[in-house]
């Protein structure tokens, strides 16, 4: 077992130094953190991420004028609430159906009903709502990767990223969901490793809040779930991945059957629509058909080449040209904007990071499988998601920011696996910054 020791002194001040052989050794025994020391890891992350947010806002009100004006969606945001409160809250005509897939509108006009239209309450609440994820994230890295520096790094990463630190200071309905799909994954890790009654309640909360976001992936990640849950003996490499993917695809098929049974169809509920072909084409060619971020030209290229289902090397296309942009965000010999521009930084981040990524998910479905599934199904499914339906690099950007938490623990591990590169170093001198350190 790796030794852990307290330097003498103030049990406040101590110093924990453990074994470096200890944190690259993720199928090891769990070694736990000392409680205070974790707790005071996540309030110093806590405080990182609230305080980026803030400065953002500061920034960005000194330059709008109004916290109206931070961005289009943040006024019409804005303007929705005030009518919802107004109509609804105020007269008690509350449309209580409309908190499931439109939860987020309601929630809104809730809040301007009880404080008053001060989109400031948005805002703070976004930023309570992300530094949660963060510690989420950590408390991930901790328990999934049983390292200290893989946890840290990831939080950092996510934490500080440019677009995640823009889009979750607005009053948008992202860091929300990215908080939803973290407690899902938590709670399905607990399930899995040790606390299976927090962890179901977990998982129950962050279903709840996707049902309010967006309905449709509440099958998604509910269908993970119990994936990650089935009582079949995981191992790592092919046999394991076979295996697991023949009692996915037999539980899908088991869905289906269900579904077809009781008469549900995808014409009659909104939020099935979306796992209908034909939907998906549809959404496809919308997105594809106004904006100057679109990935197909209509004026140029016929309707048919943006949809699915015409020809296998067209649909192999799709995929591939969906997954590149799903990363990279931007076609870099088509910056036609300012904003595409300052996307070119995370662009080089992820160009650098693909050999970190390969590497951690090959690791880590070699070593410890059974902790790596949710987090890596998680992400897997976001990017099938929204690589399939989106032809947009703007929503596909704003979008991408959800499976983000998933993909940085992957890309951490990876690193922490290679032992190279610059994010080594980085991770290295974070961690080092914690009082809980890797011995000389």
């Amino acid at each position: 077992m790796p030794r852990v020791t307290l330097a003498p002194g103030n049990c406040a001040s101590a110093t924990w130094k453990v074994s470096e052989r200890m944190l690259p050794l993720s199928d090891a025994p769990r070694v736990p953190l000392p409680a205070f020391e974790q707790a005071r890891i996540e309030r110093q992350l806590a405080t990182i991420t609230f305080t980026a947010r803030l400065g953002l806002i500061a920034a960005l009100l000194m330059i709008e004028g109004s916290f109206q004006e931070l961005s289009r969606d943040s006024a019409q945001y804005h303007t929705r609430a005030i009518h919802i409160a107004a109509s609804q809250y105020a007269t008690g005509n509350i449309h209580w159906d409309l908190w499931l897939d439109h939860g987020w509108q309601q929630l809104l006009g809730l809040v301007y009903h009880l404080f008053g239209p001060h989109l400031v309450i948005i805002l703070l609440l976004n930023c309570l709502f992300v530094s949660m994820a963060t510690v989420l994230i950590f408390r991930i890295g901790l328990e999934v990767f049983r390292s200290l520096q893989v946890a840290m790094l990831s939080a950092y990463v996510f934490t500080l990223f440019p677009s995640v630190v823009y889009y979750t200071a607005l009053p948008l309905k992202e860091a929300s969901a990215v908080l939803a799909l973290s407690l899902i994954v938590w709670g399905t890790v607990q399930v899995k490793t040790r606390s299976p009654q927090r962890g179901a309640i977990h998982i129950i909360c962050g279903l709840a809040i996707i049902s309010m976001l967006r309905l449709y992936l509440v099958y998604v990640c509910a269908v993970c779930v119990m994936v990650c849950l089935l009582p079949i003996n995981l191992r790592g490499g092919w046999s394991g991945l076979i295996r697991l993917g023949t009692c996915g695809l037999a539980l899908c098929g088991v869905l289906v059957t269900l579904a077809v049974q009781l008469g549900v169809s995808t014409d009659q509920h909104e939020s099935l629509r979306y796992f209908d072909l034909d939907q998906i084409n549809d959404v496809r060619i919308t997105l594809s058909s106004a904006g100057k971020s679109r990935f197909f030209n209509f004026e140029q290229q016929d309707q048919s080449s943006a949809a699915f289902g015409h020809s296998i090397a067209n649909d192999v296309t799709l995929v591939g040209k969906g997954l590149f942009f799903y990363l990279f965000s931007i076609d870099i010999f088509n910056l036609g904007r300012i904003r595409q521009m300052a996307a070119i930084p995370e662009m080089l981040f992820f160009l650098y990071c693909i050999p970190y990524l390969y590497r951690g998910v090959l690791d880590g479905w070699k070593r410890f499988p059974e902790r790596l599934v949710p987090v890596l199904l998680m992400a897997l499914a976001l990017i099938t998601v929204y690589s399939s339906a989106t032809t947009n690099m703007g929503a596909m950007y704003r979008w991408r920011m959800q499976s983000l938490p998933f993909l940085i623990l992957l890309i951490a591990h990876g690193a922490h696996v290679r032992r190279t590169g610059i994010l080594y170093e980085v991770m290295k001198k974070v961690t080092m910054r914690s009082s809980f350190q890797v011995a000389p």
